[in-house]
C-alpha cells in the first residue's frame, strides 16, 4: 500500500497534541482542582479529615493534569512522541478519561451542604464515581483484576476468528493454524513463531485492523477495554495500539527491574496480563517477552501488538483468577 493510502486509512499520528477547546477545559479543571482542597476544608472539615485520601487523590490528579498539559505543549511545539517517557505517554493517554470520570463527583462534593450525601456515595461506589488517583492500593488491585477478567472473556472469541481467517498464503495459513493448535493444547507459541506471521497483520494482510470483520474487531477491541463503534470502528483500537507501541519503546529505555511495583503491575495489566499474586520475577519475565515481540514490530503492524495478549498469555492460569483475595 502506498504512503498516501496509509495516511488515508490511519492518519499521520496517533499521539497528537490536543485541540484548543480540550486544552482550555483541562486548564479550567486544573484551576478547579488546585482550589478543591480549600473548598473541602471550608465546607466539610470533618468529612475532609475522615476522607483524607481524597486530598491525596486530588494532589495526584493535579500533578497528572499538569503532565498532560505539558506533554500537549511539547507536542504542539513539534517534539516527536518518541521524546516522551513511558510514564508521560501513559498519563497523556489516560488523563482525559479520568477528568471526565471524576469531575462530576468533585464538583458536587465542593458545593455547600452536599457532603452528607456525596461522601457516603464516594465511599460505597469508588469505582463508579472516582478515578484511579483516589483509590487505595487494594481497591486499585481489585478493580484492575475485575476489569482484566471482563476483558479476557473475549479472548476465546478473538482466537475463534483468528482460526477462521481468510488467508491466501498457504505457508502463513499453516503457521497461523499451528499457533492456534498450540494455544488450544495449553501451550504458548514461541516469539519466533509469532513473528513469523507478521505479514498477516501488515497493511493489506488478512488481520490488518482495517481488514478485520465486525465480530473479530469488536472482540479484539473489547479485549482491551475499548468501546467498539463509530464511523471508523478500528480507529480507537488503532490509537490505543499506537500509544502502546510508543510506550513499549519508552519502557525499553527503562530497566524493567527498576520499575516500582505499582508501575510494573499497571504495565502488565495494560498488556493483557494479570500479575497480582505472582512473584515479581514472573511479571518481569512477561514484560520482557512482550518487549521482545513489540520491538520487532513496525508502527503499521499494530494489529499484531493488539493480538499479543492472547498469543503470549492465553494459557496462563493467573489470567483467569483473583489469587490475592
Amino acid at each position: 500500500m502506498s504512503e498516501s493510502g496509509e495516511k488515508t486509512k490511519y492518519g499521520t499520528d496517533y499521539v497528537k497534541p490536543r485541540s484548543k477547546p480540550r486544552i482550555y477545559l483541562a486548564r479550567k479543571f486544573l484551576a478547579f482542582v488546585e482550589s478543591y482542597e480549600g473548598l473541602m476544608k471550608k465546607h466539610a472539615p470533618k468529612a475532609f479529615e475522615v476522607y483524607s485520601n481524597l486530598s491525596t487523590g486530588t494532589k495526584l490528579l493535579y500533578k497528572e493534569v499538569q503532565v498532560y498539559l505539558n506533554v500537549s505543549k511539547r507536542l504542539n511545539a513539534g517534539q516527536p512522541a518518541s521524546s516522551l517517557t513511558r510514564k508521560e505517554l501513559e498519563v497523556y493517554y489516560r488523563v482525559p478519561n479520568d477528568i471526565v470520570h471524576v469531575a462530576p463527583a468533585l464538583v458536587i462534593a465542593a458545593l455547600p451542604f452536599t457532603n452528607y450525601i456525596i461522601f457516603p456515595l464516594l465511599y460505597l461506589f469508588p469505582k463508579k464515581l472516582l478515578s484511579p488517583q483516589y483509590w487505595t492500593s487494594r481497591q486499585l488491585r481489585y478493580f484492575e483484576v475485575a476489569r482484566h477478567l471482563e476483558r479476557v472473556q473475549y479472548h476465546d472469541n478473538v482466537l475463534w476468528h483468528f482460526e477462521r481467517g481468510n488467508i491466501s498464503d498457504a505457508d502463513l495459513k499453516a503457521r497461523s493454524l499451528e499457533i492456534v493448535s498450540l494455544l488450544r493444547s495449553g501451550k504458548q507459541p514461541s516469539i519466533e513463531e509469532i513473528l513469523a506471521i507478521k505479514p498477516l497483520f501488515q497493511d493489506g494482510g488478512s488481520f490488518a485492523l482495517h481488514n478485520l470483520g465486525y465480530g473479530h474487531l469488536r472482540a479484539l477491541s473489547l479485549s482491551h477495554g475499548i468501546r467498539y463503534g463509530g464511523i471508523m470502528p478500528y480507529g480507537k483500537s488503532w490509537r490505543f495500539g499506537g500509544y502502546l507501541w510508543e510506550m513499549d519503546r519508552g519502557l525499553a529505555k527503562e530497566s524493567i527491574a527498576q520499575l516500582q511495583d505499582d508501575d510494573l503491575q499497571q504495565c502488565c495489566f495494560m498488556r493483557g496480563f494479570n500479575p497480582v499474586g505472582l512473584k515479581r520475577v514472573e511479571a518481569e519475565q512477561y514484560l520482557d517477552t512482550w518487549l521482545r515481540v513489540s520491538l520487532e514490530l513496525k508502527d503499521r503492524e499494530l494489529s499484531l501488538l493488539l493480538h499479543s495478549p492472547i498469543l503470549l498469555a492465553y494459557n496462563h492460569k493467573n489470567n483467569y483468577g483473583i489469587s490475592f483475595l
